[in-house]
């Protein structure tokens, strides 16, 4: 609706057909592991090196836009960089990246369900 193009269905279209078993298996990977991987280096240590260095600005633009770029989705880039922004902030106000992994984790998960079942359905 705001003109952003979604890649996702095109990029894990694979899921169509796949069995329940590959699905908990790309589950596991997406809402699981990657959250916690990602916000361990994208939070925990990019965003705390540059704050230390740089400063906070440089910290919350660098930590979105490399977690922007590592998404390798040049359509959904603005998408990807406010999320990392969105996690800056709440790792900044919490001082850990627990809630950044849960919401990260949360979001994953909804997003692989929904490819999953549309991938299923359509």
């Amino acid at each position: 609706l705001v003109g952003i193009e979604q890649t996702q269905a095109s990029m894990f279209g694979g899921l169509k057909g796949a069995p329940v078993g590959w699905f908990a298996a790309f589950f596991l990977v997406s809402a699981i592991v990657a959250p916690f991987v990602e916000e361990a280096y994208f939070r925990g240590y990019v965003f705390h090196a540059c704050l230390k260095s740089k400063g906070r600005w440089q910290a919350y633009a660098v930590s979105a836009g490399l977690f922007a770029l590592a998404h390798v989705n040049l359509p959904a880039l603005i998408p990807f960089l406010i999320f990392g922004l969105a996690m800056a902030y709440v790792v900044e106000r919490t001082r850990t990246i627990g809630p950044c992994v849960v919401a990260h984790a949360v979001n994953n998960g909804i997003v692989a369900t929904a490819l999953y079942l549309a991938a299923s359905l359509g």
